[in-house]
């Protein structure tokens, strides 16, 4: 028997807005592949193969080569300081880019190691992670780095790291390994995938995302790294190469293809967005409030001012859909706001991202409902309207 619920009604999450430009193209200079953007530092950051490197000072609507000293493919990079980013690739490739233009190449135990990942437990302490298990990481205070022990042999291609000590690492085949002594030691996590692990965000108390192959997206089961993850439903079967947050609850993912995927509740459901190409996309890079930098092969460097324009599918022109939400004691009930002149759907979806209840119709107005089946569980939960004229979610607490 169900128990009447309390609903606490939360934001209206908007994922379709009018005015919209969505992404646009910012010239590079370069036909070489681009692998990583930090848009967080003065001069902001562009890293990529055969040693490119591109800095921009005018909040990245413009971009200038600058020597990097190496001619090596350039994987990945991290922040040490408001004009420090530290940055990594193949070969064993290390250095620290400060200032303007400042390069200072610094020695690593294997000089023919790929190095994929890199992070930064306080400003001074690194772990680094490349190919076949390979940890390294420094004791602070200098760029002498140590192999530490991982406990794989799988590639690794993603490293994050949050206050407390601990940091996650992600890799080939599902690797996900979890340390709690600032990147001293490891243990293996279960991630309940076989695809490889590509990239990592975690944010603010909210829970760690995973992206990888075959547009696999992993949520932590809890706040930060947790112990358990589960598999959310992804609108692409693309790779999935890089993810990064706003402060909104807004996440950005993009892969190969010209794929570029977004969330606005945490990461919980996402929607396929038109990117206005083709080209792989390997990095990207928010700066608030509203803007994000991705980049890719061929030079790409595409730009949004608006959280990634519009969904696939879905005209810019369109404004977001409201609704009320009622709970009718058995069933939820979901009333539009506005005029509905075409299918429309509403899907109700639980912390994880897993749909678990989903109704639809060849019309409703505002006189006409939609019925969802009521959850049993307590917590958090997303309702989603879609229709061809747009859609709009709420994040629904049932106590």
């Amino acid at each position: 028997m169900h128990q009447r619920s309390t609903f606490g009604l939360f934001a209206l999450i908007a994922t379709a807005a009018t005015a919209q430009t969505g992404w646009t193209l910012i010239p590079s200079g370069t036909s070489a592949t681009l692998r990583t953007i930090e848009m967080n530092t003065l001069p902001h950051v562009i890293a990529g193969d055969n040693g490119t490197l591109l800095t921009s000072d005018d909040g990245g609507l413009t971009w200038t080569a600058i020597a990097s000293g190496t001619d090596q493919h350039l994987r990945a990079q991290t922040i040490g300081g408001l004009s420090v980013n530290y940055v990594v690739g193949d070969s064993g490739t290390f250095f620290v880019k400060g200032g303007a233009s400042s390069v200072t190449a610094h020695d690593l135990p294997d000089d023919h190691q790929r190095l994929n990942a890199v992070d930064d437990h306080t400003s001074v302490i690194l772990t680094i992670v490349g190919d076949s298990g390979y940890v390294a990481r420094n004791t602070g205070g200098n760029f002498v780095f140590g192999q530490v022990a991982s406990g794989t042999t799988e590639d690794l291609f993603a490293v994050r790291a949050i206050q407390g000590g601990e940091a996650l690492v992600a890799g080939a085949h599902g690797t996900l390994l979890r340390s709690t002594d600032e990147g001293l030691s490891y243990s293996p996590l279960t991630s309940g995938t076989v695809e490889d692990l590509f990239a990592i965000e975690l944010t603010g108390g909210q829970p760690a995302l995973v992206v990888g192959a075959n547009g696999t997206i992993l949520r932590s089961n809890s706040n930060g790294i947790g112990s358990s993850w589960s598999t959310l439903t992804s609108p692409v079967t693309a790779n999935l190469n890089a993810v990064a947050s706003a402060f909104t609850g807004t996440y950005i993912a993009v892969g190969d293809g010209g794929t570029i995927i977004r969330s606005t509740d945490n990461g919980i459901t996402w929607l396929d967005l038109v990117s206005n190409t083709t080209e792989d996309l390997h990095g990207i890079s928010f700066r608030g409030p509203d803007i994000w930098e991705v980049v890719g092969a061929n030079g790409t460097i595409l730009r949004s001012t608006d959280n990634g324009g519009s969904a696939v599918g879905i005209a810019e022109s369109e404004a977001p859909m409201g609704f009320q939400l009622t709970d009718l004691g058995d069933r939820l009930r979901i009333r539009p706001e506005q005029e509905i002149r075409g299918p429309l759907s509403v899907e109700l979806f639980d912390a994880m991202g897993r749909c678990i209840f989903q109704a639809g119709a060849a019309a409703a107005g505002t006189s006409n409902d939609l019925f969802l089946g009521r959850p049993d569980q307590a917590g958090i939960y997303v309702v989603r309207l879609r229709s061809s004229q747009g859609q709009g979610s709420r994040s629904v607490l049932i106590q």
